[in-house]
């Protein structure tokens, strides 16, 4: 099993986030990775760096991220390991 981690900037915006692990995803299958690793906090920054707190995180979005992120994999048949913040 081929396994890759892709390191971008993240940031406190999920969307931009979202979509450079979109293109992690499209590099990572074209090298055929199996199992791709991200940075934790990948979709929503880091808090109190990117994001003031937990607290004020698009929890719907992120929400929306994890089932298109779900779904990526199951297309692409790659396991994906993407860190991020939850409401509990």
């Amino acid at each position: 099993m081929r396994i890759g981690a892709y390191q971008f900037e993240v940031t406190g915006n999920t969307e931009d986030n979202f979509a450079w692990i979109r293109k992690g995803i499209e590099e990572a299958e074209a090298a055929g990775v199996r199992l791709l690793l991200f940075p934790e906090c990948a979709v929503t920054g880091y808090p109190p760096i990117c994001v003031r707190s937990a607290s004020v995180v698009d929890y719907e979005a992120v929400n929306v991220i994890c089932d298109s992120l779900q779904m990526l994999a199951v297309e692409r048949q790659m396991f994906l390991v993407v860190g991020t913040i939850l409401r509990e």
